[in-house]
């Protein structure tokens, strides 16, 4: 007979319960039950618990625009031209008396709609080109926690912890707990624009305990340089993307250009330390000829993305992941 042996992670079904390093060995999970969290402990320069939960995406969504172009067909009528260019087949809805069509039965060159099969004299053709850019989604947070221990009398809480680790926030993404109760923002305490104090509206006394958790955070930018993308001219170098060195370390780039019929898409990770901007270029694909080189700097505030096309007339777009500094 086999004997099954049963796993079972340090566990906790108390709503906010959250381990200490020092109850985690490296590699070890615990659960939270009740709010769906796993902890694990990691050592990036500062040990601390991170956690990995559920969590529906919030964002806000930008650039959302339907337009509507009505025809009244002639007689073996195929082609319709739109007021404005679809990205793809996939962003225009083709109906004909009401029904709407299965995109594979039209084609799309830039602002035409052509049919497969001709249309009959009086046909109500509609189509409908809809563009959705996402601005900006959180997708997930880490944590670092401060754990005070209160030797006298004291409204605020700043400096080096128990541990040693200095208090640093980002905003109001924090969690303030004394003596294990939840306090409520703005109400029992405030927070200052530096991000490395805290402020009590009743003091303190000798022998509280205080926990600060400071939330990170992750953004997704989905960007579309231009509603239905640019188009480079001549064969020199041209900025495409630009943003704030202060702003963003880390960026992600999925760029893509296109030449008539040929293709050049590829991914770069950009990353800089406010003067030099470091690069790798990978996952490259090539339909026919390559259709530029792309490079990146610091100019003034901001980290631009450029590209020396190869070919005159160059249509590009951009998606891009970045990371707060």
């Amino acid at each position: 007979m086999t004997t099954k042996t049963e796993i079972v992670h340090k566990r906790s079904s108390v709503t906010g319960n959250i381990p200490t390093t020092s109850q985690l060995a490296y590699g070890e999970l615990a659960v939270n039950t009740y709010d769906s969290k796993v902890f694990f402990k990691i050592n990036d320069g500062t040990e601390r618990v991170v956690s990995l939960e559920p969590a529906a995406a919030s964002g806000s969504i930008s650039n959302s625009d339907v337009t509507t172009n009505s025809f009244t067909a002639s007689a073996n009528q195929t082609t319709f031209t739109l007021s404005t260019s679809p990205r793809t087949e996939n962003h225009v809805i083709i109906s004909i008396n009401g029904v709407v069509q299965n995109p594979t039965v039209y084609s799309l060159s830039g602002s035409t709609i052509t049919l497969s099969t001709a249309a009959s004299a009086g046909d109500i053709i509609e189509a409908r080109v809809f563009d959705t850019t996402v601005t900006a989604t959180q997708l997930a947070h880490d944590f670092t926690i401060y754990r005070y221990n209160i030797v006298s009398a004291s409204t605020t809480v700043t400096g080096n912890d128990a541990s040693g680790n200095a208090l640093s926030y980002k905003g109001d993404y924090v969690s303030v707990y004394v003596n294990g109760s939840k306090y409520v923002h703005a109400v029992d305490y405030t927070v200052n624009n530096v991000g490395d104090t805290i402020t009590f509206t009743t003091s303190l006394g000798s022998g509280d305990t205080v926990e600060i958790i400071s939330y990170g955070s992750i953004t997704l930018v989905d960007l579309d340089i231009q509603k239905n993308g640019t188009t480079l001219s001549g064969t020199s170098e041209q900025v495409v993307d630009t943003y704030l060195s202060a702003t963003y370390r880390t960026v992600k780039y999925i760029v893509q250009m296109k030449n008539s019929t040929n293709i050049h898409s590829t991914e770069l990770l950009l990353t800089h330390d406010g003067t030099t901007v470091y690069t790798t270029e990978y996952g490259t694909l090539i339909t026919n000829i390559n259709l530029g080189s792309i490079d990146a700097d610091i100019s003034g505030n901001n980290v631009r993305l450029k590209i020396t096309p190869t070919q005159s007339a160059t249509d590009v777009k951009i998606k891009k992941i970045v990371v707060d500094a």
